[in-house]
């Protein structure tokens, strides 16, 4: 089962150096849905910035937790 999970998503972390200071950045594709995902987060100082993005290639809006999206595109 944990092969399967690892097979059907891949998790990315890193740093960016920026001119504002070092950017953590996580993402994810999900081969199940064809989507992924990606967040951006800088400390400065006391604050927190974070930029998440999200990208679905697909003709069709993909529900979460739907396990059907990837195959017939339903909107359940």
């Amino acid at each position: 089962m944990l092969l399967l999970l690892v097979l059907l998503q891949l998790t990315l972390r890193f740093a960016l150096q920026t001119a504002k200071g070092d950017v953590l950045r996580v993402g994810e594709f999900d081969r199940h849905n064809n989507t992924a995902w990606q967040v951006d987060m800088l400390l400065d100082k006391d604050t927190l910035w974070v930029h998440p993005k999200i990208h679905n290639p697909n003709s069709h809006e993909v529900t979460p937790g739907c396990s059907h999206c990837s195959c017939c595109g339903c909107l359940c």
